[in-house]
């Protein structure tokens, strides 16, 4: 749909006493309350209009990206057309978000995006794939998306196979990406619901045409992926294949009701022979190992594997850093500060090491010359320090699930002690933080009505679930959020994760973040629909990562009143409490680690021109991550670039509001109140929440 001018004249003839919408050299002062109203109006719009112009999620064509483009354009105008000064406090926060929204959508249209259309970590073809012969059974004639849907930012990683994924939260359950939105049809005739899923399958087909073609441009413009990548594509695009053919493709028309006529028949059958054949194209395309033409980018040399080896990579990358970060920080600033954190966070780790016994000196180059802190980085990922829960001794049907008066044998029944120890252990932690969360946020304000409970993950989902994710709740309704731990083996983490996982996954880290705005916006009848649906990871995951950082500084959960005392027992002893507390604080290292090297291997890879194999090497060196983490960590950052850079950068954001707050108000500096001033509206861009935490000082002061 067109943003049409006669729209704009509607516009101003809503809020005619706007400035925008008057003569510009009149000095009347603008309504208040029609300036609110217009930028509302706006917010909808944006949401609305863009639903409108990519029901299915296809529209990475030219025509369709020169319509949001004209779209964002026209909104964006609409914006300028106000004087946001006569706004309240939070309606002018949330002007400066869908403004900051449209300018870096804006500066992106201006980029080749759509020529890398599909990728491991963002497969749209392959999502959909099992849709195609979709009967009225399955419930559902067309995946719609939901508004505020965003082609380029989703990540279809949950489908990835279980040797491929990478088992963190982060990676493979993105809880700021828009759910994925589905038309019930189960009291819709048959004939009816074929009818509409017909007019889904030919847009299916045009994208599938769109999506070779786009590879074909980029092909012939220097904008392809590597070979690395390209290999896991053609491996999540052939797994859908039966033979030559997308498996079940044909099962919905098989199944057509009686009174469909032969032309419907006809047609349908029609759009499945294209579709299976554009599929095969497009693989057939891709696969440069077989005669595919695809200009893949083979070597290991330098910017091979990265964006600064395509035609418009660098400037690509810069406008991928600057909308991820929701900062303007540049890649060299970006690649510095991540090697000062993992210089860091490494000598802390060596510290533990010696604490514990397992180095003789706590000097970095002393311990890596030694070899002893690499030894100990083997020694935690022994199975030992994993639940022992393994999933080959349960089925389907006798699992920790079901498994309540079922005879066991032995084996199960240790497995099911573990899973249980498991269960007990994590909301052994997530009792005592509770008792300490009073400390730090305001019980009236922060510290959300609507708890959590720990659930374990199901038997079905283990292998693709990933190690633990947190699913928010329904305050309105009273369904708790839910933290879904992963207790079978090999699957989970290790049991020195959990201080670390529970803070960032539920309380304060995500439980918070996410139930907070729910609660807040529920409140406020006119809370905008755009705000709620809101997704910045630099603010989410960057807030997740504030609380583990909290957690140990703040909270003291490292320091006796967490899940340990580490008063008790010989530090140096296995098991002891005292040694227990410490692996404990190595889990947060570790996991902060994580997130100090993707700023430097991200960085590296799509500026610096690191190869594939050169950044593998950086992230053995420097953590405990297994070899099968590093292995999908490196080509998530190939493939999904720039966003990995956002979780530490979001972090290191707020913790330096905070410092400066801190030192702006001294001895009134009220960290309970601090805290709800980042939360209360939910996620905003770190840009425009540090504009936020300037006018928070002042307030304050």
């Amino acid at each position: 749909m067109h943003f049409l001018p006669n729209k704009l004249a509607l516009a101003c003839a809503i809020a005619l006493s706007l400035a925008a919408c008057n003569d510009n050299s009149s000095n009347a002062p603008a309504d208040p309350a029609a300036t609110k109203a217009s930028l509302m109006q706006t917010m909808d719009e944006a949401l609305r209009e863009s639903q409108a112009l990519d029901p299915y999620g296809f529209a990475i064509d030219a025509s369709s990206i020169a319509k949001r483009k004209a779209l964002d354009s026209a909104l964006l105008t609409r914006l300028d057309a106000l004087d946001p000064s006569v706004l309240s406090e939070r309606d002018r926060l949330f002007y400066d978000m869908i403004r900051w929204d449209l300018q870096i959508n804006l500066a992106g249209y201006e980029l080749p995006q759509s020529q890398i259309p599909i990728h491991h970590f963002r497969n749209r073809v392959v999502d959909l794939a099992d849709d195609v012969g979709a009967a009225p059974a399955s419930g559902k004639a067309a995946r719609t998306v939901s508004s505020g849907f965003d082609y380029f930012e989703q990540s279809s990683a949950e489908r990835v196979a279980p040797g491929d994924a990478a088992w963190r939260r982060d990676l493979d359950r993105p809880a700021t990406a828009p759910a994925l939105a589905t038309r019930a049809r189960a009291t819709t005739a048959p004939l009816a619901w074929y009818q509409d899923h017909l007019v889904w399958l030919k847009a299916y087909d045009a994208y599938l045409a769109e999506v070779k073609h786009q590879f074909e441009l980029g092909s012939a413009q220097g904008n392809t992926l590597p070979d690395e990548l390209v290999d896991r594509l053609l491996a999540q695009l052939n797994s859908k294949l039966d033979g030559e053919v997308i498996a079940g493709a044909y099962l919905g028309w098989q199944l057509l009701p009686g009174e469909a006529d032969e032309a419907l028949s006809t047609d349908y059958k029609a759009v499945l022979d294209s579709i299976n054949g554009r599929y095969l194209a497009l693989r057939d395309y891709l696969d440069y190992q077989h005669g595919g033409a695809y200009g893949v980018r083979l070597g290991s040399g330098e910017c091979d594997d990265g964006f600064c080896g395509m035609t418009n990579g660098r400037d690509w990358y810069r406008w991928l850093l600057k909308k991820h970060t929701t900062t303007n920080m540049t890649p060299e600033q970006v690649h510095e500060l991540g090697l000062s954190e993992v210089e860091r966070i490494f000598g802390a780790m060596v510290k533990v090491c010696h604490t514990v016994g397992k180095c003789d000196s706590d000097e970095v180059a002393q311990s890596k010359q030694s070899g002893q802190i690499y030894d100990f980085f083997r020694y935690l990922n022994e199975p030992a320090f994993f639940y022992q829960n393994p999933l080959a001794v349960w089925s389907a049907n006798l699992n920790p699930g079901n498994v309540a008066g079922a005879a066991l044998s032995e084996p199960q029944q240790q497995a099911l002690a573990e899973h249980e120890r498991a269960l007990r252990e994590y909301n052994g932690f997530k009792s005592k933080a509770a008792l300490v969360l009073p400390d730090f946020f305001d019980a009236e304000r922060t510290i959300p009505k609507l708890d959590y409970e720990v659930v374990p993950v199901s038997y079905d989902e283990a292998p693709y679930g990933g190690v633990a994710w947190y699913q928010d709740g329904n305050p309105q309704t009273g369904r708790k959020g839910q933290f879904f731990l992963n207790t079978y083996y090999p699957y989970g983490l290790q049991s020195w994760n959990i201080s670390t996982l529970l803070a960032h996954e539920a309380a304060p880290g995500h439980h918070f973040q996410i139930t907070i705005a729910q609660e807040l916006a529920a409140k406020d009848p006119d809370f905008p629909q755009y705000v709620a649906n809101a997704s910045y990871t630099a603010y989410a995951e960057g807030w997740a990562l504030y609380t583990e950082y909290l957690a140990d500084h703040d909270m003291g959960l490292y320091q006796g009143r967490g899940l340990y005392d580490p008063a008790v027992g010989d530090v140096k002893v296995e098991g002891s409490p005292a040694f227990n507390n410490q692996l404990q604080y190595f889990g947060r290292l570790n996991e902060e680690m994580l997130r100090a090297m993707r700023l430097v291997v991200d960085t590296g890879i799509h500026w610096y021109g690191w190869g594939h194999d050169r950044a593998v090497g950086y992230m053995k060196e420097n953590s405990a991550l297994g070899a099968g983490d590093i292995s999908s960590e490196v080509p998530r950052y190939m493939a999904y670039t720039g966003q990995a850079t956002s979780y530490k950068a979001g972090q290191l954001a707020l913790i330096r509001m905070r410092e400066s707050a801190e030192q702006a108000l001294g001895g009134r500096f009220d960290l309970k109140a601090f805290h709800h001033h980042v939360l209360e509206y939910g996620m905003l861009p770190i840009s425009v929440l540090e504009q936020k935490h300037q006018q928070w000082i002042e307030q304050s002061k």
